[in-house]
């Protein structure tokens, strides 16, 4: 399940990057590779549509990090957790400075 969830992750992540780099930007990005005068969509169409899809995106990456998350803990389960491991003051040994030696 943890393999599916992370190929699922990497595969969000890819269309992310793609989706955020086409984007029409104020200096450069590579929508200007497809910028001929033949577009099906206007610019702000386009435009429009690649927000809402970086959008969706984003909300799938978060909720699939999420997911994993809760997967990896529930496999998990019988590992003690670092924060459990801390050593309280209370257990902890005072150590003994040792004799000055003249």
């Amino acid at each position: 399940m943890t393999t599916i969830l992370l190929i699922i992750q990497a595969l969000i992540v890819f269309a992310l990057i793609t989706v955020v780099l086409i984007q029409r930007s104020s200096s450069d990005s590579l929508a200007g590779l497809s910028s001929s005068g033949h577009n099906v969509f206007s610019s702000k169409a386009t435009s429009t549509i690649l927000t809402k899809i970086t959008i969706g995106l984003a909300i799938a990456f978060t909720v699939n990090c999420i997911i994993v998350a809760k997967v990896i803990n529930s496999e998990h389960k019988g590992n003690v957790s670092i924060v459990d491991s801390i050593v309280t003051e209370e257990a902890a040994k005072p150590i003994e400075a040792p004799q000055a030696t003249e």
